[in-house]
């Protein structure tokens, strides 16, 4: 691992892949029907046996509705082997990687020899054994071997730093500890830090210093005794550690009684759906349970829940030791799964995926979803995916102090949202955390649990114990709760001072213990910090000692190298005087842990921006999964929870790449050459200045080169008659393919038919098209009739599209048949248009593409009365620095210019020269296209660039990581356009095929800033240290790109320098004088690729651009001696979400139209992973009746997912506004 980015990178895909510490496991059913009668109040027969001695009967306590069950006094492993006997014959474990495999009776006999080979090695009952593995089909042996001979297991996350490792291993006292080759050289430096560690273990080829799990299973297995004198009710089967509801981690003591409990609960006829009755001995393959299995058996939902419920039911359990999608599938597809365990993006990769072999899923009965809520659309979209309308989905709740799981939905009926019922012999009561009075339904309180399945204690912790457990048996949890009168259980929130990062556990304490090592600080405090997607996020509050200089880079480089990539401080580090305490300075207990947090959340500062989010590493891989497993749709999918909404707008964000401000990338050379300030031979179109030459202008190194008088059309027709055999489009799904002749002849028999419909120069022609091949066909076409183009974004709502489409003036639209209903409401709300036309099948009251190409192109003239400096090429929308979004006029001239800046021989690093008419098949430049053609990025730097070049464009209508990565196997790229995520994800694939990247030169990367390892991971991984990665900046309102990093040399950080024929200056905010290197001010351009302005709107364009012809970019920004530009902020009041602009005006004009609002003022606020997030400051009218969800709800329904209110409502008294009525959004903004 190399540099903060790429550790958190691994560890979230490490995390991702193990779907770790799953101690709620939750899901949200498409359809739930029926009612669960209220369970009369009854005595339990069996309790736990660590009840104590209970009060009389309290009324309020909820029962479980099951039957009972016989509690036996046996061992697991005597459970184990007594059901794994019925069936011998039949595959218990199977590797779904490589197909190694144990029969039930195989694993009996390698158990036992296992233990066995223990026993020789002098390990005795009581000694504690750790386990560091991922999910193998050996764990079992491994953990039933040791446990078969009276040594309690401790299992490790094997993600843990060697720190974390040893902690956990010196707590439990372990002795013997077994891992994986891959993880020996960290086994060995724990071993070092743990004396009690006698001898180490490795599962797989032999290391130097370990005993082999292969040469321990050759015993004969004669040690071995199941029945030894074990006693089940009081000696430990398993030792995992937690933090439990507060404090450091603690070893949590689940005696086989504990264990054996909570297998007999989820086992209970009435809470699993299972496919044969499990207590019989005619079971065969054709009956056995099939689990495909991802959730870590290292924690116990995956040890008890998963791997010990389906060993006892005799299913065969397929292992993946980490996630890969084709590896999972191809699982799937040939073992077919009667249960699966997932998480809600593996339900929605799942639902999305098309080449789903649905046979596979024939047995298929239960899914049961962890980790995070699903919402009913997803379950839905799934289910009706794998068209299975009987799939049961299960949701329930649990933690490692209960062994695994004590709620769980029922089979027949279940409510949506709640988290089910008590599991058979289990008790539950909802607590008052004031009065400690227990409540009845619908009151909110903590709730406690008594049953069979709640652990023994804490490990040689009995203070914590005591904590955790009252005298009366029932375990606190820490969580709030109620429950409804069908004894339904819903989670309201926690009182546990403990942090849930992605559903990992952070201590608070364990935090504190480790920044208190720090020789500068004084005293410290740890809370979690809310956030979308993980949850919660590490915050450290530190009191620095006087006279020590400590920055909060120190304290973060600290607390990285010592801690899991979890449990770092992403939620930042801020400086106090005083630690707020109470007078006896105890820790606080839960019920004014609330206020004393307020106390710490109110501390605020301003979190980091975007841009340095970026550059720390801070990038959340949940990000890639969503590039696998949303990709596929142009309509907004409702996603219930916040995690899976994160992941539907960070999808969005991908297909969009709105609002690129810095294409990003890091070479590892610095630039050593100054370049020299010279005077321009040729000014751009705008610029009429008289004014003295300013010695701090920083005008571009690059040679001038000629602005011919040629509309973008006339360009493209003389570039493709070079090489019209050459295939110029082709769709990397279908192989639908155009070469460079047939777009010359199809996109003027398209024109011609435009023409004959009776369209003229001069209207404006909409288009909302995904990337398609036909897409230049279309533009062109358009163009080449002197139409203005407006390209709209396709997962827009109709409202949204129907505003450009008006402001626009558009009359005419062409889409998709996916997007066909969309439209017709557009066009009802939108009297100019008068065609719509659809690329690809019919539908009715659309002209058709296919039949318009069969126009005989006579009408089209490229030579049209077309002003290239004046008459309209594209019209797309943008918000620019300030205000309603706006058409953005770039004439043809600024295209052809931009498009030539791109190209210039020393800007942009080539295969063939452009201009030659020697393009062939070995020299043509090579695109797999991924960025949207609907934004000027994509459209002019990757689209008409390509075909200016003669390159063939692999075009993906959306993002699919195997799609995408057959098309770069398939199609051998010369130049890569991605975004961050997705060179993470090419430098994480263990696929890739590197002859596929021999001739890969480029990788231009946009939408945010590209850390250095993982450009570093990304070069090495493809074996090309020559790779060039490129960034650069640029707006709509430069068509595309002002600045791009050279080919040669760059800094690492900056932005590049300015293309050829453009200038810059950084200006003072408040002096409005030039500033020379170094100095931090607001960036002007100036160049032929500017755009003419904004369309129909002369006072914003007299905002944006001043006198002289400078374009105000509203970036703070500062250069060095180099003349290399970096970003430091902005100044605008554009709000950006994930790359994605939002208009404070545009949002504050739908809440206008909410009857009860007066007056509202948005702004952004800070987010650790959007960068922004939209909050909206409303005044009521007097009188009326509105909430904080009316107005989230009604803006909800109205905006794209990226502009909805994430960042909350307030409610004030006024608006803070100037004497001439403009919001001082700064006043708001002291407000956070």
């Amino acid at each position: 691992m190399v540099g903060l980015y790429l550790l958190r990178l691994k560890s979230i895909e490490t995390s991702l892949k193990a779907i770790v510490q799953t101690t709620r496991v939750t899901n949200g059913l498409a359809e739930r029907i029926g009612n669960v009668h209220r369970v009369k109040y009854r005595a339990i027969s069996g309790v736990s046996s660590n009840s104590g001695n209970s009060t009389s009967v309290d009324k309020n306590i909820v029962y479980s509705r099951h039957q009972d069950f016989e509690l036996r006094s046996q061992t697991i492993v005597q459970r184990i082997f007594e059901k794994a006997s019925l069936w011998p014959n039949l595959t218990a474990m199977e590797c779904g990687l490589t197909g190694r495999k144990y029969t039930y009776g195989q694993l009996i006999e390698l158990t036992r020899r296992f233990g066995s080979s223990l026993s020789r090695m002098g390990f005795k009952k009581g000694q504690v054994l750790g386990v560091v593995l991922p999910n193998l089909p050996e764990f079992p042996i491994v953990l039933l071997g040791a446990a078969g001979i009276g040594m309690p297991v401790t299992t490790v996350n094997p993600i843990y730093t060697v720190e974390e490792i040893a902690r956990q291993l010196q707590l439990s006292g372990a002795t013997v500890v077994v891992t994986i080759p891959q993880l020996a050289g960290t086994l060995r430096q724990v071993a070092q830090l743990c004396p009690e560690i006698r001898r180490l273990i490795v599962v797989g080829n032999p290391k130097e210093g370990f005993a082999t799990f292969g040469e321990l299973i050759q015993d004969s297995g004669d040690l071995f005794d199941e029945n030894i004198d074990i006693n089940p009710s009081e000696n430990i089967f398993v030792l995992p550690y937690s933090s439990g509801t507060t404090g450091l981690p603690k070893g949590v003591m689940l005696s086989h009684s504990n264990v054996w409990a909570n297998i007999s609960q989820l086992g209970h006829p009435g809470t699993m759906k299972v496919a044969y009755c499990p207590a019989t001995s005619r079971y065969s393959s054709d009956w056995q349970e099939v689990f495909i299995c991802i959730l870590p058996f290292f924690h116990m939902y995956g040890m008890v829940g998963v791997m010990l419920t389906g060993l006892d039911h005799g299913a065969k359990l397929v292992t993946l030791p980490r996630f890969e999608s084709e590896s999972y599938l191809h699982s799937v597809q040939q073992h077919r799964p009667s249960t699966l365990h997932l998480v809600p993006p593996l339900v929605s990769f799942l639902g999305l995926r098309s080449d789903l072999n649905l046979e596979a899923f024939h047995r298929l009965h239960t899914v049961v979803i962890g980790a995070a809520p699903l919402g009913p659309a997803a379950a839905t979209r799934f289910v009706e995916s794998l068209r299975k309308p009987d799939l049961f989905m299960q949701e329930g709740y649990g933690m490692t102090e209960t062994s695994c799981i004590c709620h769980i939905s029922p089979i027949e009926s279940s409510q949506i949202g709640s988290f089910g019922q008590p599991l058979s012999r289990t008790q539950v009561k909802v607590v008052d955390v004031d009065t400690g009075e227990s409540l009845g339904p619908g009151q909110h309180g903590e709730i406690c649990i008594k049953g069979p399945q709640v652990m023994k204690g804490y490990y040689k912790n009995e203070n914590a114990t005591k904590e955790t457990i009252d005298n009366d048996g029932w375990l606190h949890t820490g969580d709030m709760v109620y429950y409804n009168e069908q004894n339904q259980f819903f989670i309201v929130d926690r009182l546990k001072e403990l942090i849930k990062v992605k559903g990992l556990q952070v201590s608070p304490s364990e935090l504190e213990d480790v920044l208190r090592r720090i020789p500068g600080v004084l005293d410290v405090a740890v809370i979690g910090v809310p956030d979308e997607i993980a949850g919660e996020l590490p915050r450290a509050y530190v009191v620095k000692k006087e006279v020590i200089s400590l920055s909060k880079e120190n304290i973060n480089e600290f607390v990285d190298s010592r801690v899991s990539h979890h449990k770092k401080l992403k939620g930042g580090v801020v400086f106090l005087d005083a630690i707020p305490k109470k007078r006896n300075r105890e820790n606080t207990p839960s019920k004014a842990l609330g206020k004393w947090r307020s106390i710490l959340y109110s501390i605020n500062e301003p979190k980091i921006s975007n841009w340095q989010l970026f550059i720390l590493g801070d990038f959340d891989t949940s990000i890639l999964l969503a590039c696998s497993v949303v990709g596929g749709s142009y309509v907004s999918i409702e996603m219930a929870g916040l995690s899976f909404r994160h992941l539907k707008s960070l999808e969005t964000g991908l297909k969009s790449i709105q609002a690129i401000r810095a294409m990003t990338g890091r070479t590892v050379q610095l630039l050593k050459s100054n370049v020299q300030i010279r005077a321009m031979s040729c000014a751009p179109s705008a610029v009429n200045s008289t004014s003295p030459i300013d010695k701090n202008i920083v005008y571009s190194r690059h040679q001038d080169f000629d602005l011919r008088t040629q509309t973008v059309v006339q360009r493209f027709f003389e570039r493709a008659s070079m090489w019209p055999n050459l295939t110029a489009t082709e769709c990397g799904l279908t192989g639908r393919k155009y070469t460079y002749g047939q777009l010359i002849v199809l996109i003027r028999r398209f024109g011609s038919a435009l023409i004959r419909m009776g369209f003229k120069k001069g209207e404006v022609f909409g288009m909302l098209l995904p990337n398609l091949p036909e897409f230049p066909i279309v533009l062109l076409g358009a163009s080449g009739i002197g139409m203005p183009v407006t390209t709209v974004n396709p997962i827009y709502t109709v409202e949204e599209i129907a505003r450009q489409l008006q402001l626009s003036g558009a009359t005419v639209v062409v889409t998709i048949p996916q997007l066909a209903g969309t439209l017709r409401q557009v066009a009802q709300l939108c009297p100019e248009i008068r065609r719509l036309i659809i690329v690809g099948k019919p539908e009715e009251g659309f002209a058709t593409f296919g039949e318009m190409l069969q126009d005989s192109g006579d009408l089209f003239n490229e030579n049209l009365d077309i002003n290239p400096s004046e008459d309209i090429f594209a019209l797309p929308y943008s918000s620019g620095t300030t205000g309603l979004p706006k058409g953005v006029m770039l004439s043809d001239a600024n295209i052809t210019a931009n498009i030539q800046q791109l190209l210039h021989p020393t800007a942009m690093k080539l295969t063939s020269p452009p201009p030659t008419s020697n393009v062939t098949d070995e020299l043509q430049e090579v695109y797999v296209v991924i960025l949207p053609f609907f934004h000027m990025y994509g459209m002019v730097g990757v689209m008409l660039t390509g075909l200016d070049l003669g390159a063939k464009m692999v075009i993906l209508p959306r993002f699919e990581g195997d799609s995408y990565v057959n098309s770069l196997h398939q199609h051998h790229p010369s130049t890569l356009h991605l975004v961050p995520p997705l060179v993470a994800f090419l430098g994480l694939r263990p696929d890739l095929k590197l002859e596929a990247f021999q001739r890969l030169h480029t990788v231009a990367i946009g939408a945010a800033p590209l850390g250095t390892a993982v450009a570093t991971r990304f070069v090495e991984r493809l074996g090309r240290p020559d790779l060039l990665m490129q960034e650069g900046f640029g707006m709509t309102e430069t068509t595309s790109v002002c600045h791009l990093s050279p080919v040669k040399n760059n800094q690492i950080g900056s932005f590049g320098e300015p293309l050829p024929m453009t200038q810059v200056k950084v200006v003072d905010v408040d002096t409005g004088k030039s500033l020379g290197p170094g100095q931090h001010g607001e960036m002007f351009v100036r160049g032929p690729q500017m755009m003419k302005g904004y369309f129909k709107n002369e006072k914003a364009t007299k905002e944006a651009y001043d006198s002289e012809g400078w374009l105000h970019t509203g970036d703070m920004v500062y250069y060095n001696e180099q003349n290399q530009f970096f970003i430091v902020d902005r100044l605008k009041e554009l709000i950006k979400v994930k790359g994605l602009q939002v208009s404070p005006s545009e949002l504050e004009d739908v809440l206008r139209r909410i009857p009860g609002v007066l007056d509202v003022a948005v702004i952004g606020v800070p987010d650790e992973i959007a960068g922004e997030l939209p909050r909206a400051y409303v005044v009521k009218k007097e009188g009326i009746a509105l909430s904080q969800k009316d107005i989230i709800e009604f803006v909800d329904a109205k905006v794209s997912h990226h502009k909805r209110l994430k960042g909350g409502v307030v409610f004030l008294d006024a608006i803070p506004k100037t004497n001439t009525g403009k919001i001082l959004r700064r006043e708001l903004k002291k407000m956070l």
